[in-house]
């Protein structure tokens, strides 16, 4: 998570960390990271975790949908339906050691280009850790 901090700083993010954010409900969230980009203002909450499974969808839908804000999950592993569904509903799942050209190329087009610098980083820092 060190290597992909500095390399969204380099990129002239703003970064926060262990932030709680409030939704619209008066619900808090935890998210390790909260990146800025300062040109647009766009938000993006980064959370690693080492497993998603079909019964973490709900509770991470719920969090999209309350915030508003773009989500990025690093993981270690995840249940290939669970991707599925997180990503139908445009939240970005990143699986270590599953990452291909041909994954990033579809994700680059998928989502904005706010989401696209931090997909970049979280690309070149997964690389390089495997």
């Amino acid at each position: 998570m060190d290597r992909l901090i500095s390399a969204l700083k380099a990129q002239g993010f703003r970064i926060s960390f262990r932030q709680r954010v409030k939704g619209l409900s008066g619900i808090c969230f935890f998210f390790e990271v909260l990146a800025e980009d300062p040109e647009s203002g766009a938000k993006v909450a980064i959370t690693a975790t080492e497993r998603i499974s079909l019964a973490d969808v709900i509770n991470i839908l719920a969090c999209r949908i309350d915030l508003g804000v773009q989500h990025v999950i690093i993981a270690e592993s995840a249940d290939p339906q669970a991707v599925k569904i997180l990503e139908g509903l445009g939240i970005l799942v990143i699986v270590k050691g599953a990452l291909s050209r041909t994954v990033y190329s579809s994700m680059e087009r998928k989502y904005g280009v706010v989401v696209e610098k931090i997909i970049g980083a979280i690309v070149r820092v997964c690389a390089n850790s495997v």
